[in-house]
């Protein structure tokens, strides 16, 4: 999360905060987007 992106539903936005702040605290991560058709937890 290089901050190249927006939130674009403001109810997502403390969330966003939350998860860059918890990032920060790691040297390295991966982050993978997985498709909606591959995670029925997403439905």
């Amino acid at each position: 999360v290089n901050g190249d992106w927006q939130v674009k539903n403001q109810k997502l936005i403390p969330y966003q905060e939350l998860a860059t702040s918890l990032l920060r605290q790691f040297e390295e991560y991966q982050l993978l987007h997985v498709k909606r058709e591959f995670s029925p937890i997403a439905d």
